[in-house]
């Protein structure tokens, strides 16, 4: 069963040293899928992933003709992994069926899944944000990951994890009104998964 963890959470902590040698014990022929993975922090775990030998599916709205995704590529040519692109938005649910088929189709086992997408949209306080705007960011930053679990923990394998990335924001507070709530909301949410999911 997958756990699902809080990346923001003080309680979860592990040294680098330590999360790269499991790294490169555990992840040689089983996927993991990233959202957010072709720039930034979700392409630089993308790139340790791909070193330390694993399937690793990114998805990401980027469109293909990005050379952030060449870049990525090229990172997968010098690594024993495999990279598998999917351009899609992570608030769509038929993107993350298509890829949760893809992921079942190719037969590694899912070990991982990491809800890296974000956005900050529009940096407005609550009187001055806009419906479209607000939604937009919850779509993206909470929205989509829900959507991930929701496709994807039923297919993982005993001993996957499940990291959603918060922020600072949603322990403090931001006046940006969409981002913060996005991020509290986030926290439930993992909350709200670690007591399905957790062993």
């Amino acid at each position: 069963m997958a756990q699902a963890y809080d990346r923001s959470d003080k309680t979860v902590r592990t040294t680098m040293n330590t999360q790269t040698q499991l790294t490169r014990a555990d992840w040689p022929d089983r996927a993991v899928v990233i959202t957010g993975g072709v720039r930034g922090q979700g392409a630089a775990l993308a790139g340790l992933l791909l070193q330390a030998g694993a399937q690793v599916h990114v998805l990401d709205c980027l469109p293909p003709s990005d050379s952030a995704w060449g870049a990525l590529a090229q990172v997968a040519g010098q690594s024993t992994g495999q990279l598998h692109p999917h351009h899609g938005d992570v608030a769509s649910p038929q993107a993350w069926q298509a890829l949760a088929t893809c992921v079942q189709s190719l037969g590694h086992p899912l070990l991982g899944l990491v809800n890296n997408a974000g956005i900050t949209g529009p940096r407005h306080t609550v009187t001055h944000t806009v419906l479209a705007d607000w939604q937009r960011v919850l779509d993206v930053n909470l929205t989509g990951s829900m959507l991930g679990i929701h496709h994807l923990a039923p297919h993982m394998a005993a001993g996957g994890s499940i990291v959603n990335v918060s922020s600072t924001v949603g322990m403090t507070g931001y006046y940006s009104a969409a981002y913060s709530c996005s991020k509290w909301a986030l926290r439930g949410l993992t909350r709200s998964a670690a007591m399905e999911l957790a062993p």
